[in-house]
């Protein structure tokens, strides 16, 4: 393989250049490459191999148009991105989008034992209101500090998924091998899976497999807020309910 970033024939399109300026390029040694990844490597660069980066921009179309499908239908997409070059936009995109995310730890069971989950998220909004209802003064002090901390520490846990009341329809992965247990429980459940994947992944199993790095937060974060994006574009394709006001736009919670 040559020392080269980008082959000859790939057109440097500005999405290409995009990808190339966030470092979408930059893989392992090949000594770290799964085979199956091979498709999609260009050449090497300072012992280091590099993605084809048109044959990266035909997976994030095709990713991007099935998140876009999501969002016109309004279907739950669950977040999921705990290494540091993915929690802070995985956090951000979570919120902004009102989805269930997860970046801190994937707690075993979320999506496997989902009825379980579904029972301590219950059991924590039943705390916070009676939090918020003044309920917990009738306790002495300790008694309300042991049900503050244990509210803070179940908020930690899974908080940031308590708006999943139902199975996601899809989840968006960055790095199956650090995810592995998401992985895992996705496949067993068979929730379709987008997924960022570096060229020591295997991709199979994978719905939409995204090769990138993984390990660069401007390269997530560029790929992440391309299928935010999408997202957002399939909720603006959204029919407007019959009984909505003519000429107005009725307020839906996202991923309802």
């Amino acid at each position: 393989m040559s020392e080269t970033t980008l082959q000859p024939e790939e057109q440097i399109t500005p999405e290409i250049e995009g990808l190339f300026n966030a470092g979408v390029h930059f893989a392992y040694k090949k000594t770290r490459r799964h085979p199956k990844m091979r498709p999609f490597i260009a050449g090497v660069k300072s012992n280091v191999e590099i993605f084809h980066l048109d044959k990266v921009e035909e997976c994030i179309v095709a990713a991007c148009a099935y998140i876009g499908h999501l969002g016109e239908t309004k279907k739950v997409v669950m977040w999921v991105g705990t290494k540091p070059a993915a929690d802070t936009t995985i956090t951000a995109i979570g919120n902004e989008l009102k989805q269930p995310y997860v970046s801190r730890r994937w707690l075993g069971g979320t999506l496997t034992n989902f009825r379980t989950m579904k029972t301590r998220i219950s059991h924590l909004e039943s705390l916070e209101s009676q939090r918020d209802k003044g309920e917990f003064d009738k306790y002495r002090k300790h008694e309300r500090m042991r049900l503050n901390d244990e509210i803070e520490k179940m908020n930690q846990s899974f908080g940031s998924v308590r708006s999943l009341s139902r199975m996601p329809d899809a989840v968006v992965i960055v790095d199956i091998n650090e995810e592995s247990t998401a992985l895992s429980e996705s496949r067993k459940t068979g929730v379709p899976i987008v997924a960022i994947i570096n060229s020591d992944c295997d991709p199979s199993g994978v719905a939409y497999p995204i090769p990138a790095n993984d390990n660069a937060p401007r390269s997530v974060e560029h790929i992440l807020n391309r299928l935010k994006t999408a997202y957002l574009d399939g909720l603006k394709r959204a029919p407007i309910p019959a009984s909505a006001p003519e000429g107005g736009t009725p307020a839906v919670p996202v991923g309802q």
